[in-house]
């Protein structure tokens, strides 16, 4: 047993690019669950939408890279609108319910023989980030010994594992917590509120208002 090549890969997993996807994933649903107590089943949608929003937008459209980040940010806010406003006001699991069939339908949809000219089928879509990788300052690799990594990874690194330590340093998970609290609690004083203050602390406006702010956490990680 060559214990030197399990612990190169086993830190290579660790620290590589594809523990940031799931880094800025597990920040996203800590803001759903941990935070605000939406229970979304169907993270990997919002991360496809991201993920396909820049690639469709670079290598089917070949449109500017900068447009696709643009667009990969705007696309899962606007699947949290569409999945948040109508269920967001029930009760129970109907919101986990929506989530994990919507991701369910999207992981077809991206993967089907019908749309593959768009979506690039079962194999997906590449090339889209060599703008990125054009601004990589690194001239070659690193190799500790115990692991190493090529130029193209360690840009990634250094910039996916910045976006995680930002993100988990936000204060948005703590604001989501610290609003739908505080609304939560004048509600149970006030059983008559002002028109004002329903439409300023509802606590359906604001657990709406952090499950949009959260969906775009996961997708940041489509570039890499």
């Amino acid at each position: 047993m060559d214990f030197g090549t399990i612990l190169n890969a086993a830190l290579s997993q660790a620290l590589g690019p594809q523990a940031i996807v799931f880094a800025l994933a597990a920040i996203g649903l800590n803001i759903h669950f941990g935070y605000t107590g939406l229970l979304n089943f169907g993270q990997a949608g919002f991360m496809a939408v991201g993920a396909y929003g820049l690639a469709v937008t670079v290598v089917t459209y070949d449109q500017s890279f900068w447009l696709g980040v643009v667009v990969a940010l705007l696309a899962p806010v606007v699947l949290a609108l569409v999945l948040g406003v109508p269920t967001l006001r029930l009760r129970a699991d109907y919101l986990a319910i929506a989530t994990i069939a919507t991701a369910e339908i999207l992981r077809l949809v991206f993967g089907a023989v019908e749309t593959k000219d768009v979506f690039g089928g079962s194999n997906g879509l590449t090339g889209f980030a060599k703008t990125f990788q054009d601004l990589n300052p690194y001239s070659g690799g690193v190799d500790f010994g115990v692991v190493r990594f090529r130029q193209d990874d360690l840009w990634s690194l250094t910039v996916g594992w910045i976006l995680v330590a930002r993100s988990a340093a936000s204060s948005s998970g703590c604001s989501c917590a610290a609003r739908g609290d505080a609304c939560c609690a004048r509600s149970a004083r006030t059983r008559t509120p002002s028109a004002r203050w329903a439409r300023t602390c509802s606590p359906t406006r604001c657990r709406r208002s952090c499950w949009v702010v959260s969906s775009v956490v996961s997708p940041a990680s489509s570039s890499h």
